[in-house]
């Protein structure tokens, strides 16, 4: 099959664990995007991928050896192939799972918050947060499973479809009708798909935006605030009316579906009437394809069970964070008041227990939050925040590193690698840290010359495109529920005054 040449491409002995995943990357930007869809799903982040280069690398010296290819092409026994094939990722995605939640795992919220909080292995913070991170890369692999299992069964579909439309005892009529069904099925499906991801991009926005409105409603104090209202209820009627179009279109191509489905049954029984000696061959296809529906939910289900053991200790941990842990300052800075003198920045930060750094490396900081256009102290403090003010930070599973903790395809975009920041002295990383804000705050839709409060600066590194929202993301969404941790009052949204709280509990 066409994309076990990729997943060839992509386990090949001797990558190192950056070589994986800039390797993965280049296959998902390839002219064939089906690599990405059919193998691990097109939104696996790169905490999954890595994940799953960690499962493999048993010997864990960041290279993919001899043996551990060895070891995945054996993950899978029942399939009587000697080489890597879709069935042996669909070990891998189980193995992933059980590797990432196996350290701290029990049926007990209270028991696994104690085991990884109360021995002071994890602040109450990072361990919600490496909860969340749990979360996201199991929902990804959970879509993988779906669309690896959908895959299968449209390959057995196409192996029915030829079988038909090869047979010479079939009539051409019967021939061309059994074709027009099966490609509008095709199609159909394709467009239901698109439907349906973009209903749930519109509901995200929805809800993102009602609580937006909602968050505003209760900060009503001035007439900004309520020319504010106005114009987010306008987008939220907008989100509204184009949710509406969408989930119309998802019960048309629902409808569409079961229909051609019924009339490719009744063409499909014609055909067999006409050549009865594919019976056996199609049923046995047939049984595959059930074969393959019950395997698949099977896995699903015991995906979900761990899934919802997760969420219960996301949910434990949060009521946990006490709001004093992160200080009751919070109120927005004066922005037009930022001190720039590198000395006083040096003396705040330059305390013992703290990374050492150069005069150089507090003169640059200086120099960068003057164009940037916010305080010093908030850029240490995201910094501080992002990676304990460490060049050579790195999340052993996203692949994040340095100052802000870039992402490889962050790093990619800015002309660099994580590899190569990793080696850069923290005045050479800072270049980058630069690019990286001056970039997303013109994204964002800041003027050059716009001041920025710690909570907008961090929301910069955080979520680019909602830097000048209050509401940055609330329950029910991926980043809320990926990033819960970041709630830090628990009231189920992630908003700038959180953002900001997050930021001054390391500017005290």
């Amino acid at each position: 099959m066409a994309e076990n040449v990729s997943i060839q491409n992509l386990f090949q002995v001797g990558l190192t664990k950056e070589q994986f995943l800039d390797r993965y990357a280049e296959l998902k930007e390839q002219a064939n995007p089906e690599f990405a869809s059919s193998v691990f799903g097109e939104n696996m982040s790169t905490a999954a991928i890595s994940a799953m280069f960690d499962v493999i690398d048993k010997d864990h010296n960041n290279t993919l050896d001899e043996s551990d290819l060895k070891t995945l092409k054996e993950f899978n026994t029942t399939d009587g192939k000697d080489t890597l094939s879709e069935s042996d990722i669909s070990v891998l995605y189980e193995k992933t799972i059980n590797s990432i939640t196996d350290k701290y795992k029990t049926d007990n919220p209270e028991e696994m918050y104690n085991a990884a909080v109360k021995n002071g292995e994890y602040s109450q913070y990072d361990y919600t947060q490496m909860i969340s991170g749990q979360i996201e890369i199991i929902n990804e692999l959970i879509d993988a499973r779906n669309l690896e299992s959908r895959n299968k069964i449209n390959s057995y579909q196409m192996q029915i479809d030829d079988l038909i439309l090869r047979s010479t005892k079939i009539s051409t009529e019967t021939k061309l009708k059994y074709n027009e069904i099966s490609n509008s099925i095709k199609k159909t499906e394709k467009l239901a798909d698109e439907a349906n991801k973009k209903a749930e991009e519109i509901r995200e926005q929805m809800l993102n935006t009602e609580a937006e409105i909602k968050y505003l409603q209760d900060h009503n104090d001035d007439d900004k605030n309520k020319d504010r209202i106005s114009s987010v209820q306008s987008e939220y009627q907008d989100f509204s009316s184009e949710y509406a179009i969408y989930t119309n279109k998802q019960v048309k191509y629902s409808n569409q579906l079961a229909s051609f489905k019924k009339s490719l049954a009744e063409i499909q029984k014609k055909a067999l009437s006409e050549d009865t000696e594919l019976k056996s061959k199609i049923d046995t296809i047939n049984d595959k394809i059930n074969t393959e529906k019950q395997e698949s939910e099977n896995d699903i289900a015991n995906y979900n069970t761990r899934l919802d053991q997760l969420t219960a200790a996301q949910e434990y941990a949060m009521t946990q964070q006490s709001e004093e842990t992160f200080g009751d300052n919070y109120s927005d800075e004066d922005t037009s008041n930022f001190s720039y003198d590198a000395a006083e920045l040096k003396k705040k930060w330059a305390v013992k227990g703290e990374p050492q750094f150069s005069d150089g490396f507090y003169n640059k900081v200086v120099e960068i939050s003057k164009r940037v256009g916010c305080d010093p102290n908030a850029l240490m403090a995201v910094m501080k925040s992002e990676s304990g003010l460490k060049t050579t930070a790195k999340n052993p599973h996203g692949g994040a590193t340095g100052l802000i903790q870039f992402m490889p395809a962050t790093a990619k975009a800015l002309g660099t690698t994580t590899d190569a920041l990793s080696k850069m002295s923290p005045e050479q990383q800072l270049v980058y840290v630069e690019k990286f804000l001056i970039q997303n705050k013109k994204m964002a839709g800041f003027k050059e010359s716009d001041k920025l409060d710690s909570g907008t600066l961090y929301t910069l590194v955080f979520l680019p495109a909602y830097a000048k929202r209050d509401v940055l993301c609330t329950k029910g969404t991926k980043y809320y529920k990926y990033n819960a941790g970041l709630d830090l009052n628990h009231d189920g949204s992630i908003t700038k005054q959180d953002m900001t709280r997050r930021v001054h509990q390391f500017m005290k």
